[in-house]
């Protein structure tokens, strides 16, 4: 009996999971992000690297142009392609929320976390769930921190050498952290 009630609520709690889920896309994917800082530079970022929005039609003062120059653009690079690709600037929110569904499947397949679980617990955080659903950056480069330090965690105590799954995995990931911190005119 005890068993039938902890399968009724795993059931109950990944309902909940994939309703919030649910939301915070449609939220992403439907809603424009007015936050100040998107609008300043972050969507401006993303067209003006896939051409969207040409460099002549944005006119900045310098400190918009030193933060092109010195930010890095990776996060705005995806912004862009997915405002291209669909013909949507609300596309750019997706960067964040796809970051997130990476976050949950690093949990599940090398933490064996729930998925409700790892969705109920990270999207209780404010600022997660904030910027799940715009176009602000800092979720993507911060998830790729968490996962390279679970990594590396999982490595060191694990007293065995990686499988060639953990290898791809771990340069994935590492891969994501100098890129992001590159920037390129493009």
């Amino acid at each position: 009996m005890k068993k039938n009630q902890q399968q009724a609520l795993e059931i109950i709690l990944s309902a909940i999971a994939l309703v919030i889920a649910t939301l915070i896309f449609l939220k992403a994917f439907i809603d424009i992000d007015t936050n100040y800082d998107v609008g300043w530079y972050h969507l401006p970022f993303a067209a003006r690297i896939w051409g969207i929005v040409p460099t002549e039609f944005f006119s900045s003062e310098d400190i918009v142009e030193y933060r092109y120059a010195g930010f890095p653009l990776l996060a705005h690079f995806f912004q862009g392609l997915l405002w291209k690709i669909s013909g949507r600037v609300q596309a750019a929110n997706l960067v964040g929320y796809l970051s997130l569904i990476i976050y949950f499947l690093t949990l599940r397949s090398f933490f064996q976390v729930p998925l409700y679980l790892s969705v109920i617990a990270i999207l209780a955080i404010p600022a997660v769930l904030t910027h799940a659903s715009t176009s602000f950056v800092d979720l993507p480069g911060n998830i790729g921190v968490a996962v390279l330090m679970m990594m590396i965690y999982r490595f060191l105590v694990s007293h065995s050498y990686p499988v060639k799954k953990n290898y791809c995995w771990l340069f994935w990931v590492q891969s994501w952290q100098p890129i992001q911190n590159l920037s390129y005119k493009f």
